[in-house]
């Protein structure tokens, strides 16, 4: 009863919802300060993480 209940289909419905909303193509899909990461693997995350991480640190020291 429970898995049929409005409540459940209203959850699943958002989750839908957002899986449109955001282009969500696989999982897990990552994002890097809000944006999908194109390439996906444990190394292009972390070239994307120090990246923005390098990015961010330049602007704070004026660089």
């Amino acid at each position: 009863e429970q898995l049929t209940s409005a409540e459940v289909q209203a959850v699943i419905d958002q989750d839908m919802a957002d899986v449109r909303a955001n282009q969500i193509r696989q999982t897990p899909t990552f994002f890097v300060n809000g944006e999908p990461l194109d390439l996906f693997g444990m190394q292009e995350l972390i070239d994307a993480v120090e990246s923005e991480v390098a990015e961010i640190s330049g602007e704070e020291d004026g660089q």
